[in-house]
């Protein structure tokens, strides 16, 4: 099937006759991605030929489009196209973002990542605390989470300098910086295989509230992981901003995973 043909399957498809235009066509194209029918690269065809083909008005495509593009969806290329982004991140290399379904069939819900930025902070703060004093400073990585197609986490993430700078020096111009887990695993040979967890309570500054589309103000959960290696040496510090939702966060982690039916749970230590 083409793009256009794969599209206009989901936008169809049984039981979405309640959601409006603009949300059939944004989670038609989330849910082909999320089930592999849609791939990396792909490209989404003009948005006057994607309409017609829909029988929607341009400028619902248009909005759904841009609404997708802005979550790190889809990426824009000025005078080539509209085209799938590449920052899925899979079941087995999610570490803090398992998010799920309630009731018989719960599932992982599919997440994907847009990086904000990345560059070298020298500042201290938590992050020096945890990883110790580094002269070179620490490179922190900001991203939107994008959940089911909501944006519902802001991330960052500090390393120390003098052992992951090449991530903002410019000799690693263009890594993929979507996945951590296979970045610092691939490209450093880097695993993380204890963490620690704490919780606590903040309140969403304007921002924060900006990119992850909420209200400023609300009190938020920040969800702080302390990444050591085998030796027990710290290697990340990270921090997760999630704002109220209805969603149900799995804990959980590493450990061999547990088969509850169709639903596989990882199970471990907080």
């Amino acid at each position: 099937m083409s793009v256009a043909e794969i599209i206009h399957h989901y936008f169809n498809r049984p039981g979405v006759g309640l959601q409006t235009k603009q949300s059939r066509l944004q989670h038609a194209i989330v849910d082909a991605m999320a089930e592999y029918r849609l791939q990396a690269g792909d490209q989404i065809p003009p948005e006057i030929d994607l309409s017609k083909i829909l029988g929607v008005s341009l400028g619902t495509t248009q909005r759904s489009l841009g609404a997708l593009a802005r979550q790190g969806l889809l990426d824009r290329r000025q005078g080539k196209g509209t085209f799938v982004a590449e920052n899925r991140i899979p079941e087995d290399e999610l570490w803090h973002f398992r998010f799920f379904t309630d009731g018989l069939d719960p599932k992982y819900l599919t997440v994907f990542t847009k990086t904000l930025h990345a560059h070298l902070v020298t500042a201290s703060g938590p992050w020096s605390t945890s990883l110790g004093l580094d002269r070179k400073g620490y490179v922190m990585i900001a991203r939107v989470i994008t959940v089911d197609g909501r944006r519902m986490c802001l991330s960052r993430i500090y390393l120390p300098a003098t052992r992951f700078g090449s991530l903002v020096d410019g000799s690693m111009e263009g890594v993929d910086l979507s996945n951590m887990k296979l970045l610092l695993r691939r490209n450093f040979g880097v695993t993380n295989t204890f963490i620690e967890q704490t919780i606590h309570f903040t309140t969403i500054d304007t921002d924060d509230a900006e990119e992850l589309n909420c209200d400023a103000g609300a009190t938020a959960i920040v969800l702080t992981v302390y990444g050591h290696e085998s030796d027990g040496s710290a290697i990340s510090y990270h921090e997760i901003l999630m704002p109220p939702n209805e969603s149900i966060l799995d804990l959980s982690y590493s450990g061999a995973p547990v088969k509850f039916g169709s639903f596989t749970k990882g199970i471990g230590k907080v």
